[in-house]
């Protein structure tokens, strides 16, 4: 699976890599990446998507401790455009979500290691167009920037 991949990149190359205290870190179930949506309303495909954006959240959550709350990932067509979303959105396939960062913490942490979301293989919208969230993606923008201007 992509985190078996993942952990390949990031696992030091001596000694074994160590995760401490993982109840404090980051970490997101397959229940929140479904939202408000049960399992059986989410096409198999969307599903599976959402279930490898978990793998690389739950990644770059190795990296940095503080929990966060994850507000949104899969959006179907309806709460999309109630919510004002790209007609093309990420989230309508399972490849986004965003996480709440009020303080800024997170975005100061992805500033501070850019090699993270690398790691993690997950892009992320340009932190001033997200004042209190984090927009995170597993598919590249055109740009192919890791910090992408919407």
């Amino acid at each position: 699976m992509v985190l078996e991949i993942i952990l390949k990149q990031i696992l030091p190359r001596k000694g074994a890599f160590l995760l401490h205290n993982m109840e404090r870190a980051m970490h997101f179930t397959d229940k929140e990446m479904l939202c408000r949506y049960d399992y059986r309303e989410v096409p198999a495909d969307v599903y599976a998507n959402l279930m490898d954006l978990r793998d690389c959240l739950n990644v770059l959550g190795q990296s940095f401790l503080p929990p966060r709350v994850l507000t949104c990932a899969y959006r179907n067509l309806e709460h999309n455009a109630r919510v004002g979303g790209a007609k093309r959105s990420t989230h309508l396939t399972g490849n986004a979500c965003d996480i709440a960062d009020a303080d800024g913490k997170l975005k100061a942490f992805l500033r501070s290691h850019p090699d993270v979301l690398k790691r993690a293989c997950l892009w992320a919208e340009d932190y001033a167009s997200t004042p209190t969230w984090v927009h995170l993606q597993r598919v590249p923008p055109r740009s192919g920037a890791r910090v992408f201007k919407p």
